[in-house]
């Protein structure tokens, strides 16, 4: 058993790379090369930037809900609900 992939975490490489990692081993473990020519048509590099910025996170149920507040049509007593409603969720 190899332990590459917790050396580079630990090493502070972007969880984007070591994910990206743990699916390419996924893939070779299974016995498919997704280096073939089929990966190569989809894709057209496996390589991951080592310095490319990583993907934006996915919003969470406090971002979101707060995105959809509108406070200038809130009644003070709607607003004072909507940030209890807020509050709950961290």
């Amino acid at each position: 058993r190899s332990f590459g992939l917790q050396v580079a975490a630990l090493a502070g490489l972007p969880k984007s790379v070591i994910a990206e990692a743990r699916r390419t081993l996924a893939l070779l473990e299974q016995g498919l090369h997704p280096g073939g020519a089929a990966a190569r048509r989809e894709q057209a590099s496996p390589q991951l930037g080592l310095f490319a910025p990583p993907a934006p996170p996915a919003p969470s149920a406090l971002q979101q809900q707060l995105a959809e507040i509108d406070p200038d049509a809130l009644s003070p007593r709607e607003a004072l609900a909507a940030l209890y409603r807020l509050k709950a969720l961290l």
